[in-house]
Formats: C-alpha cells, sequence, structure tokens
C-alpha cells in the first residue's frame, strides 16, 4: 500500500514538490500536532476540492513565495490566487559602495607581478 505523501508527490509539479517538502522538512508542522502524511492528505482533498490545475498553480506560488506549508496552498486557492499571473521576482540591482572593490580590482592587483 502506498503512503499518502508517496502518492501526493506522484501528483508531479509543483505540487509533488510541496507534498515531498510537506515529508521530508516539516519538523515544525510536527510540533503543532500535524503530521506530514495528514498534510499530504490536505493536499489531495484541495486537489479533489479545486481540480488538479488550480492545485498546481497554488503550489507554483506558494513555491515562489518559498512557503512550503499546506496553509498557504490553501489560502492561496480560497483566495483566487493561483488565477493570477506568476510575477517574476524583481532582478535585485548590484551593490554599490565605496567599500565593494569588483573584479576589476583584482584583476588589476592580481595582474601586477610587483604587487605581493
Amino acid at each position: 500500500m502506498v503512503s499518502s505523501g508517496r502518492s501526493a508527490e506522484r501528483g508531479g509539479g509543483a505540487s509533488g514538490g510541496i507534498a515531498q517538502h510537506l515529508n521530508t522538512h516539516r519538523v515544525a508542522e510536527r510540533s503543532l500536532g500535524l503530521s506530514p502524511n495528514r498534510a499530504c492528505l490536505g493536499l489531495m482533498r484541495l486537489g479533489r476540492a479545486h481540480g488538479r490545475d488550480r492545485l498546481e498553480a497554488a503550489c507554483q506560488r506558494a513555491e515562489q513565495l518559498r512557503s512550503y506549508r499546506l496553509r498557504t496552498v490553501e489560502h492561496i486557492l480560497t483566495h483566487q490566487q493561483d488565477r493570477l499571473p506568476l510575477d517574476e521576482p524583481p532582478a535585485r540591482p548590484a551593490l554599490t559602495h565605496e567599500n565593494l572593490r569588483g573584479a576589476t580590482y583584482y584583476e588589476e592587483v592580481y595582474a601586477d607581478p610587483t604587487h605581493d
């Protein structure tokens, strides 16, 4: 017999990733009384209630948020945030500061044979 966690992981894509993360990394949820298997059963329940495509979209959004909790996925589905387009995270601009030397500094210093 296949455990609920393994069958949820077979869902594939982002939902499988969320299920796998719940099975392996959620020690905090165990301390709250929610076992990983119950969380995976919750994912499967959400898939039956909202449809597999919506569950997959909600799990992708949860992964983008780096929130691997059943409650996050459930919140995304109930507020229909899974239907919104996924935004790419903004690229962080390079830091500019007088103490940051950059690659050119090291090229100059280590190219000079007199510098030891």
